[in-house]
């Protein structure tokens, strides 16, 4: 098994392992392959250094966060300016039809 890992700023890199919410990924050599300027055996090999295991801090979630499910706070706010624009422009047209 070979594990191919994007990096992009300066090394040294880390990988974490532990988030229980993070989806498994599988990329195609051939699609992989096809996306690299060389061949994909030209990639530099990883040294592994010795693992350390760090205690991460549960953070207990805002009421923001239960409400939204995780969501980010940027897409929230967009589609409830979205839902408010669609309310205003439901009572326009309900108040342009009673008149008629």
């Amino acid at each position: 098994m070979q594990l191919v890992f994007l990096a992009t700023g300066r090394a040294p890199f880390e990988l974490a392992v532990g988030r229980s919410d993070t989806t498994a990924a599988l990329v195609q050599t051939s699609m992989l392959q096809s996306a690299l300027p060389g061949k994909l055996g030209d990639l530099p090999l990883a040294g592994l250094a010795p693992a350390r295991i760090q205690e991460v801090a549960s953070v207990q979630a805002s009421w923001f966060t239960r409400l939204t499910g995780g969501a980010e706070p940027r897409k929230v706010l967009l589609w409830a300016i979205l839902a408010g624009g669609v309310l205003v422009l439901g009572t326009v047209a309900y108040s342009l039809v009673r008149k008629l």
